[in-house]
Formats: C-alpha cells, sequence, structure tokens
C-alpha cells in the first residue's frame, strides 16, 4: 500500500502504510515536510512488521505514529532541522 498521509509533527507529515499477510502486518513509515520543500532534509522512514496474535490493528497503528513522532523529536534532538 502507498503510504498516505496520516498526521502532521513539527513540521512533517507522518505517511503510512499497511499492508497485511494472513499473520502480520506490515508497517510502511515515511516523512514529508508539511512545506513541500523537497531540498531540505527529512528523517529516515522505516518499516515495522508485528504479528497479529501479538498487537490489535487500532493497538498497532497508535504504537507506528507515537514512534514516527518520537523519531522526528530525536531528529531535531540531534540538531537536525
Amino acid at each position: 500500500m502507498t503510504p498516505q498521509p496520516i498526521e502532521a509533527h513539527r513540521g512533517f507529515n507522518i505517511l503510512l502504510g499497511i499492508n497485511e499477510t494472513p499473520t502480520e502486518w506490515i508497517c510502511d513509515v515515511a516523512f514529508e515536510r508539511a512545506d513541500g520543500d523537497v531540498s531540505k532534509p527529512l528523517p529516515a522512514g522505516y518499516s515495522k512488521t508485528v504479528l497479529k496474535v501479538d498487537a490489535g490493528a487500532m493497538n498497532f497503528g497508535g504504537a507506528v505514529i507515537d514512534g514516527a513522532k518520537s523519531l522526528i523529536d530525536d531528529w531535531y534532538e540531534r540538531g537536525n532541522g
């Protein structure tokens, strides 16, 4: 699934794409600048896989978004942006 904008945080749109298999969810997270400036750096995106027996869909999605926000916060704390 192509990542879709889910939420904005500190000047970035968090893009989330979830693919489902019979036993797991595979989530791809990417970022884009809310101002659309593609010449400026971005935090690196990532992928996360969770077995369905280990997490509910809503809990999994919420945890991934929280992780994306933390990644943006850490990225700024390291002096990026």
